[in-house]
């Protein structure tokens, strides 16, 4: 595949304007999402959300069966036909059907393992989620392939405002933790219905092709299986030992986390894909590929990360109101770890492009067996603060190992990969330093301050942080990377 479409645009421009619709769509999704938690914590009482995260967890390590392998298997494919697509609707709809059947018969083992007998009865309507996602249509994936991200992002937004929209009335009319799981249905109702209205697709049950989608996808179905295994395991061991209120207190934390990182950097991997996919066979471009990612990645992510842990103790009580303390800890623990380990996020592209699917498992699997004792080892001594560093373990492990395989694929040392978004560790350490001697200049001041010291402490740090990246980019000699890329896109704008 050329390096330009029909209409004469680049790859780069094709993915950095992808990028740019996720990115900007994530954002308005996790705008939807702090905002709909924001009001949810103030009607909701955190046992109703440890009740609902317990289910969530379940449910997400049967998502991962269903979710994305075969569309990710079929962007792979040099040409489509109606059988590709018949096939990977007809696996999808196999593996739905398992994950909705497993929810809907052993909800009740599921919810002892969580100590939380009320978690049953969610866990079987819960089982509508899966079987609704399996339901998908697989043509709707042609516009990724084609790098037209319009219609995913529209797809994404929209389910995601009714299904938090469902949640915020039913929570003010309800009181009650059903609302979180009726919205939870919503949402995957909608999106499923909507590919089908923007790529309409009349299914055909086959699996003429099974062979070409289960040599991907079954790999990859295990490797999602582990993964959210490693993702849901410290909620699920919070809630049997401690608790639903505390699994809320937790859960939110964490989610919170993932809202500011994970799901952010997601968007960026998700629309480098297509496009490192059609450069797989060019090494020297693959390789520029993936410094510029793991740059912009870094480079975005971080400060994020750092940030978040730093001024938790500000954030979190004016987001969640001050009953939600419990979560400062727990936020200022997995930000940083969680916005490092979003470098793994674009060094799987390159796996997943080169079709080392058995290496995600085995990455996944060897991750999951260690970060478990980490969790429990933790908790047991210190609690809610112990989950949170075993995780924070976990998540160090998983970049690390992901940059051990991505190494071998690109050629490169595992230490050159790692060091590649140097400029982005030591301009966020100045950060982290400057504005906690500031916070504490204000905690001085100011004792009772709230709203202030949040506002200007996110300024400080975002001055200092982009400061002291341009002053180290300079002195390196004004490389290419992630530093020019957005000058470049300033100086237009302006």
């Amino acid at each position: 595949m050329s390096g330009t479409d029909p209409s004469g645009r680049s790859l780069l421009s094709r993915v950095g304007t992808g990028a740019a619709l996720f990115v900007g769509g994530s954002l308005a999704m996790r705008i939807l999402a702090m905002f709909s938690l924001a009001i949810l914590a103030r009607v909701l009482e955190p046992a109703d959300f440890g009740v609902v995260a317990g289910a969530t967890a379940f449910l997400g390590v049967m998502r991962a069966l269903v979710n994305n392998q075969f569309h990710l298997a079929l962007m792979r494919l040099p040409k489509i036909d109606e059988d590709d697509l018949d096939t990977a609707f007809t696996l999808s709809l196999i593996w739905a059907l398992i994950a909705s059947s497993v929810l809907f018969l052993l909800s009740n083992p599921m919810a002892g393992l969580i100590n939380s007998p009320q978690a049953a009865p969610v866990l079987r309507l819960m089982a509508l989620v899966p079987l609704a996602e399996g339901l998908r249509s697989p043509a709707f994936m042609r516009f990724e392939r084609d790098l037209r991200m319009g219609p995913t992002v529209s797809v994404d937004v929209f389910g995601q405002f009714l299904q938090y929209a469902t949640s915020i009335t039913l929570a003010i009319v309800l009181g009650s933790y059903w609302a979180l799981v009726f919205g939870l249905i919503v949402g995957a109702v909608v999106r499923t219905v909507m590919s089908h209205i923007i790529a309409p697709f009349r299914p055909r049950l086959t699996a003429k092709r099974w062979r070409e989608f289960t040599a991907f996808g079954g790999w990859l179905s295990g490797a999602g299986f582990a993964g959210y295994f490693i993702s849901s395991f410290d909620i699920l061991v919070v809630s049997n030992r401690l608790g639903t209120a505390s699994a809320g207190f937790y859960h939110n934390g964490a989610e919170l986390v993932r809202m500011a990182t994970d799901y952010l950097a997601m968007p960026l991997s998700r629309a480098a894909y297509p496009g490192m996919s059609s450069i797989a066979d060019q090494p020297e471009r693959l390789n520029r590929s993936v410094r510029l990612g793991l740059e912009v990645v870094m480079g975005l992510m971080l400060p994020i990360g750092v940030g978040l842990s730093v001024l938790a103790h500000r954030f979190i009580p004016l987001l969640l109101g001050q009953e939600w303390g419990a979560t400062v800890p727990i936020v200022r623990i997995l930000a940083p770890f969680s916005a490092f380990a979003c470098l793994s996020f674009v060094v799987q592209s390159v796996i997943l492009v080169k079709g080392d699917t058995r290496d995600l498992f085995l990455r996944n699997l060897l991750v999951a067996c260690l970060q478990a004792p980490m969790i429990l080892v933790g908790l047991a001594q210190f609690g809610l603060v112990g989950a949170a560093i075993g995780r924070a373990g976990g998540m160090t492990l998983l970049a690390l190992v992901t940059l051990g395989i991505g190494a071998r694929l690109v050629q490169q040392s595992m230490l050159n990969l790692l060091m590649i978004p140097w400029r982005s560790y030591v301009a966020c350490a100045v950060m982290a330093a400057v504005v906690l001697a500031a916070d504490a200049a204000w905690t001085s001041v100011l004792p009772n301050a709230a709203v202030l010291p949040t506002l200007v402490g996110a300024a400080t740090g975002a001055v200092v942080y982009s400061g002291t990246l341009i002053l180290l980019w300079t002195a390196s000699g004004r490389p290419e990377g992630f530093e020019k890329i957005i000058l470049g896109r300033v100086v237009r704008t302006t």
